[in-house]
């Protein structure tokens, strides 16, 4: 077994021909700046590389040689101190054997380097075969290895991607947030994922899915990073279309419901101007009313237009802004109206509903329940049980319901009722000591559970 020995002083190389020679190896020995011609001259089975009489530049030979041939190389040295033994360490899996050492020891690192080769070679024919981009690189993005996967990916030979650094083939725009992605690993947090636009041969830009696992040494500080990547640009494609088409529909309904507003102002101003010209007062307050209750569907749609959710409106909301127009439209500065309201998210389908309930409620305690020039207070509870269920109260202090409210149903309370009933709720009338009162919906959750 040839073994090649590089890098080492006189005494130092006496000593470790006297261990191998000894022991059946066949030693070689080359300057470090000649390594890779040895190394296809005599095509050892080891290489013993020493770093002690060697600079930055001298270790770039050994750097070379893990590169571009497949044989183990064990650094050699004396001086613990010399700053070169950490960057031989992040270079070489093999390992730095410090003097002093014995012969038993040095044969013993020889048959770990060749064992570890034997295992590597293993784990590089297993990562070859997989369909997936595999790699290995260093914090500042060198790359160490990369599978045949990745480079029939980047249509490049593995001699031009090793010893590179990866970031050019990712957008410029894109790098600083994944610079931020690589600098968020800690031995907590050994592994990873994210997703990224990388650049093609030809120039297009395409997806990735990267699942990186981050390598530490005794300190705590990253030495390599391995990953497993596959395109995900089909699925990111569709991703971004459905987004785009998910914010032009967005747009398109904001619109439909500022036009159904904008629609149904106009029905009130119509109904407002054609009021005007009618004598009969009873006749006047009907088309106020009708006014009214289409401003509370108005009031809906206007709501939904500014909501981060189109499909749901927060009814403690809305219920403050059709209260503060009928106080405007009814009320005096002896009346007031108190509110105690938990945001309930409502679809539209029990929104309008709710909005024509309240607002014929509030309507009725604004203009019946107080005396002119009496003070009084209209009070508005709105709150969820455990169960699931919204309760809508409306009190008032006020003269109260009339003992015959229940024979006599007026069109409020007939549209009241008929509206609960719509909505499978129940609705509750008390009237001691104040009139109030108690509607208990279910709340909506499945458009078809109606």
């Amino acid at each position: 077994m040839t073994v090649l020995i590089a890098g080492v002083e006189q005494q130092g190389l006496a000593f470790l021909q006297s261990c191998l020679k000894g022991d059946g190896y066949h030693v070689v020995q080359s300057p470090p700046d000649e390594l890779s011609a040895a190394v296809i001259e005599w095509a050892p089975r080891v290489i013993l590389f020493g770093l002690d009489s060697i600079d930055r530049a001298g270790l770039g030979y050994a750097e070379e040689i893990l590169w571009e041939h497949n044989v183990p190389l064990l650094f050699l040295g004396h001086n613990t101190k010399n700053p070169l033994y950490t960057q031989a360490l992040a270079l070489s899996h093999y390992g730095l054997l410090v003097a002093p050492y014995s012969k038993e020891q040095l044969l013993a690192s020889i048959q770990t380097a060749l064992q570890f080769q034997a295992s590597e070679s293993c784990y590089k024919n297993i990562v070859e075969s997989q369909p997936e981009l595999i790699c290995r690189f260093r914090p500042d993005g060198t790359l160490l290895f990369v599978n045949k996967a990745y480079c029939q990916y980047f249509q490049r030979d593995w001699e031009e991607l090793i010893g590179q650094k990866f970031l050019p083939l990712v957008p410029e725009e894109d790098q600083a947030q994944l610079r931020q992605h690589f600098s968020g690993f800690c031995p907590t947090r050994p592994v990873q994922t994210h997703e990224h636009r990388v650049i093609t041969p030809d120039g297009r830009i395409i997806w990735q899915q990267w699942t990186d696992r981050a390598f530490f040494n005794d300190q705590g500080e990253v030495i390599e990073f391995q990953s497993i990547g596959h395109d995900v640009t089909e699925r990111k494609t569709t991703e971004i279309t459905l987004r785009e088409s998910l914010h032009e529909k967005e747009l398109l309904l904001r619109e439909l419901h500022h036009r159904v507003k904008n629609n149904l102002q106009i029905i009130i101003s119509l109904l407002n101007i054609q009021s005007r010209v009618f004598q009969d007062q009873d006749l006047v307050d009907q088309f106020s009313k009708i006014q009214q209750r289409i401003y509370s569907m108005s009031l809906i749609h206007d709501k939904l237009c500014s909501a981060e959710d189109l499909s749901r409106i927060d009814l403690a909301t809305y219920i403050k802004s059709l209260c503060q127009y009928l106080h405007r439209t009814y009320g005096s500065e002896q009346v007031t109206i108190q509110l105690d309201l938990t945001s309930v998210q409502l679809p539209i389908d029990q929104a309008v509903p709710c909005g024509l309930i309240i607002n014929e409620l509030v309507t009725n305690s604004l203009k019946h329940a107080f005396p002119v020039s009496e003070s009084g207070t209209i009070a508005i509870g709105l709150h969820c049980t455990e169960d699931e269920n919204m309760i809508l109260k409306v009190q008032d202090n006020g003269r109260g319901l009339p003992s015959d409210y229940r024979d006599k149903k007026t069109m409020g309370i007939n549209l009241i009722e008929m509206l609960v009933g719509q909505m499978h709720g129940t609705i509750t009338f008390l009237t001691d000591p104040d009139p109030v009162i108690a509607i208990t919906i279910a709340l909506k959750h499945d458009p078809d559970e109606w």
